[in-house]
Formats: C-alpha cells, sequence, structure tokens
C-alpha cells in the first residue's frame, strides 16, 4: 500500500499534469521506472496521484529535455541564460530522476564553459 500524504497546501505546490510516454521518455530514469512499475511505497495524494516532494523550479526544464528525448530530437540544449548556481541546482534535480542523458548534457556544456577543466558543473 502506497502512503497517503495530506492534500499539499496550494500555495506550496503544483500539481503538473504529464504524459506518462514524456515521463519514460529516457528508460533508464526514476521517472520511467515510476511510470511503467511503479514505486513501491510511493506516495500518493487522496485522488492517488504520484507527490514527488521536490522544488519544482527546474522541473519545467526536465519536461522540456524529456519532450525533446520523446520525439527523437538529439540536439537539446540546456537554456543558456542560467547561472553556475541554476545549473548545479537543475544537475542535483536530474541526478535525482536519474536522468542520465540530462547529466551528460550539463557536465559536457561545463566541461566546454570551463575551458575543459571539470567535466562536472558543481
Amino acid at each position: 500500500m502506497h502512503p497517503v500524504v495530506p492534500t499539499p497546501l496550494p500555495h506550496v505546490c503544483h500539481c503538473v499534469y504529464v504524459h506518462r510516454s514524456t515521463l519514460a521518455a529516457e528508460p533508464n530514469s526514476m521517472l520511467a521506472r515510476l511510470v511503467w512499475h511503479g514505486l513501491r511505497n510511493s506516495a500518493r495524494d487522496a485522488q492517488g496521484r504520484v507527490f514527488i516532494d521536490r522544488d519544482g523550479t527546474h522541473f519545467g526544464i526536465i519536461l522540456e529535455y524529456l519532450r525533446d528525448c520523446q520525439c527523437g530530437h538529439d540536439d537539446y540544449a540546456v537554456p543558456t541564460d542560467m547561472g553556475a548556481r541554476e545549473l548545479c541546482a537543475l544537475r542535483r534535480e536530474a541526478q535525482f530522476y536519474e536522468l542520465e542523458g540530462l547529466m551528460l548534457l550539463l557536465d559536457a556544456g561545463a566541461a566546454s564553459a570551463g575551458g575543459g577543466g571539470s567535466t562536472r558543473p558543481c
């Protein structure tokens, strides 16, 4: 049985509706496992929706990346207007969701921006 979380306060969280195929675009990710296999003991709200307790600041970028993956686009580019702190936060989210492709893109971008030094932005 899944733990039920209390109904989140509207000003604290966002409810996002996404196609299963979008979430599963990167097949080895936590999101794909959630879609196709369910995650044991994943938290659900009273309506049975999956509850992920994360800051949603970068989730739109993650969805954009997944949609491009789903459509077969291999030219996804991380937004260029993000500072180092935001890129680190995005990488942490990519790591949490186990999005290897996005982590590789972020690492490659950090390496090229840093003159080939570190391969990780954080």
